[in-house]
């Protein structure tokens, strides 16, 4: 069993011993390209030379002229109570990303994406509103058909 600790930034697998004991493998960056998750596709981000602060693996969603990419976050927060006496997690953000031209740029809110591909704005704005999706809500299906828009297709 393979999973990706966002809090940690690793790929971490699970291994059955012979005497049925399990031990846990962390990947090193630099070991692991790429690797696939729950439909979603994982890039190191080292692979794309970009200008720009990242994650180590990032999801990717389009990839054409420009490539459009997921991040994925997810912080422990150190607050003690009742409730959550050993501390606990925040909901897992996620960031859109595209790489144009070596530069790394954010485009997680509508009119950083309008900003962007100012030309296909009507377009987007269209796809949005017939399909009643929310930009930052929108599922993997949804954010592919968004950047295919983009990229003209």
């Amino acid at each position: 069993m393979v999973r990706y600790d966002l809090e940690l930034d690793q790929v971490v697998g699970k291994l059955w011993l012979t005497d049925s004991s399990r031990v846990s493998l962390v990947f090193e960056t630099q070991w692991l390209d790429s690797f696939e998750l729950h439909q979603q596709h994982f890039i190191n981000a080292q692979l794309f030379e970009i200008d720009g602060n990242t994650r180590d693996y990032l999801s990717r969603v389009h990839f054409g002229k420009d490539t459009f990419l997921l991040e994925y976050r997810k912080t422990f927060i150190d607050s003690y109570t009742k409730v959550t006496p050993y501390g606990r997690y925040s909901e897992t953000g996620r960031r859109f990303l595209l790489i144009s031209n070596h530069q790394l740029i954010n485009i997680s809110s509508r009119k950083k994406l309008y900003a962007q591909f100012p030309e296909k704005k009507d377009k987007i704005k269209n796809y949005l509103k017939t399909n009643q999706v929310k930009y930052r809500r929108a599922s993997i299906a949804e954010s592919r058909i968004i950047a295919a828009i983009c990229e003209g297709n």
